[in-house]
């Protein structure tokens, strides 16, 4: 038979669990997600608004009515079959006009296809400010047909 304080005991051990059940691990669970998951989830959401911001930028550019580097002399580059040479020859490009820490601050470089060409932008880190290199590539030639930087 247990005794009253042995009784008292037991409950007190019950209601600490009770309480760092139903307390403790939400507060930290509350906790880890504020500080870990929801940055990386607004990053995410971000680069995602950026990517169809671009691609709706993409389907209303015609290259064909729209050319402003006849100035500029940057070989063709052969043709660019997938999205990740196309951020390189723009990345090379860009580096040349606007200079590699500039370009290197626009990491991850967004790039989609589009009308025959690749419209590939730069994104720069959520809550900062300034604009971003823009560049569209002839997906069968390499050629440049439009270079630009936001403010």
């Amino acid at each position: 038979m247990l005794d009253s304080t042995e009784i008292i005991q037991n409950r007190e051990r019950c209601m600490k669990a009770t309480y760092i059940i139903y307390v403790i691990v939400p507060i930290v669970l509350m906790v880890v997600f504020i500080k870990i998951v929801q940055p990386r989830l607004m990053d995410r959401l971000w680069l995602e608004k950026q990517r169809e911001e671009l691609m709706t930028r993409a389907q209303v550019y015609d290259p064909i009515k729209e050319s402003s580097v006849s100035d500029l002399r940057f070989s063709p580059q052969g043709p660019i079959l997938d999205e990740g040479k196309a951020k390189a020859v723009a990345e090379s490009i860009w580096v040349k006009i606007y200079g590699a820490d500039n370009i290197a601050f626009q990491k991850p470089f967004l790039a989609m296809e589009a009308k025959g060409c690749w419209h590939v932008q730069g994104t720069l880190p959520r809550g900062c400010l300034g604009g971003v290199a823009y560049i569209i590539i002839t997906k069968d030639e390499g050629c440049v047909v439009k270079i630009w930087h936001t403010q």
